[in-house]
């Protein structure tokens, strides 16, 4: 697995705030150049197990997925 990119936003009624297609569009390119891209609330972050509850976006499904996640190497800050 390549680096990880966490976009942080707040939690909202579908699971996160902000801009849904922005947020796909750096997630495509990110699996274009090898690197994970997901959105995290900045409430879901399990500091002692050094996890995060992500939404992950699936474009052949054209869907949003929830998985536990690592820690992102770096955060993409848009609160």
């Amino acid at each position: 697995m390549g680096p990880m990119v966490g976009i942080m936003t707040a939690r909202g009624t579908k699971g996160f705030k902000g801009n849904q297609h922005n947020f796909k569009e750096l997630i495509e390119m990110g699996m274009k150049t090898g690197v994970l891209v997901y959105v995290f609330p900045y409430d879901s972050i399990n500091k002692k197990k050094k996890k995060v509850k992500a939404f992950l976006f699936i474009p052949d499904h054209n869907k949003w997925v929830t998985r536990m996640m690592p820690l992102p190497d770096v955060v993409y800050n848009r609160i």
